[in-house]
């Protein structure tokens, strides 16, 4: 083999290789636990390429790192994970079968309440905190 092409093939598997991770999105939540449950546990059903969804994970965040988190719980189940995690393809089948599931992003509070589509951010707040028992955590207040 000729050694320029041996060198151009090794610049390109180079390239390639450290390109691959450029653009990849790294998920800011923890892995989800199926049975874990809290008093307000928040159900985020998402997608890397829904901009709807890139618009509402700040705003979850947020909701996860303000409220107290022996109170609250966040479970983000992203559709990329469908195929390789039972636990996300569980809950996808369960929360279509149910029509809580039309399309993204979809919110579901403790399993029996829903909604989909964007929000502003005082919009998803107010829900979530609509749904805990006095005295609501301070965080809900302001």
């Amino acid at each position: 083999m000729n050694l320029r092409y041996l060198l151009a093939i090794g610049i390109v598997l180079v390239l390639f290789v450290g390109c691959a991770g450029i653009g990849a999105s790294s998920d800011p939540f923890p892995k989800p636990v199926l049975s874990e449950k809290k008093e307000v546990t928040l159900d985020f059903l998402n997608a890397d390429w829904c901009p709807h969804c890139q618009k509402m994970k700040p705003y979850v965040l947020d909701l996860m790192n303000t409220l107290p988190s022996d109170r609250f719980l966040v479970k983000s189940w992203n559709e990329k994970n469908i195929q390789t995690d039972p636990d996300t393809a569980t809950v996808y089948n369960q929360y279509t079968d149910n029509g809580f599931f039309t399309g993204y992003p979809t919110f579901v509070i403790n399993g029996n309440d829903s909604r989909v589509g964007e929000m502003t951010q005082s919009d998803l707040k107010a829900w979530v905190c609509s749904k805990f028992a006095k005295p609501v955590p301070q965080a809900c207040a302001s």
